[in-house]
């Protein structure tokens, strides 16, 4: 399915005075990736203290951006990329928790708060952290388009 058409929505402009943004990061937690919500075992397995690009400025890459789930708790996108990469994970998508995208964004709030402050000014360090993983959800309610069960 291409969700290109809806990509649009998902794009946060941040602006060229913000160079301090940092964008890798080492992962807080085990981040697991599966084929099908509530598989026993992970399709890929990004581990803890691993260093990934967390991209804010993509919905379709590598990121925090996953698109919404039917089930509560899950998420659908590409894997964040490892720096030490090797293979090209290219368009593949797969399923992730969000409990898990949420450690995630919240080390990268926190690593970025000087800047993310100014950004979402009046938001607290969890509200920009689910703002940033429920982004592509409000943006589909706003629009009619899907009621996620994140929300």
């Amino acid at each position: 399915m291409s969700l290109g058409v809806y990509d649009y929505y998902f794009r946060i402009v941040t602006p060229l005075g913000y160079p301090d943004m940092t964008e890798t990061i080492a992962l807080p937690c085990d981040v697991r990736y599966y084929a099908n919500p509530g598989d026993a075992e992970p399709v890929l397995t990004l581990t803890k203290g691993t260093n990934v690009h967390v991209g804010i400025h993509d919905a379709n890459g590598s990121s925090i951006f996953c698109w919404p789930d039917y089930q509560k708790g899950w998420r659908y996108g590409s894997p964040l990329a490892a720096e030490e990469s090797t293979g090209d994970t290219g368009t593949a998508m797969y399923f992730v928790r969000t409990a898990d995208l949420k450690k995630v964004a919240k080390t990268f709030v926190d690593m970025n708060w000087d800047v993310l402050s100014r950004i979402f000014n009046s938001y607290s360090k969890t509200e920009t952290t689910n703002s940033l993983v429920l982004r592509i959800d409000r943006s589909l309610y706003q629009e009619g388009c899907f009621d996620s069960p994140d929300l």
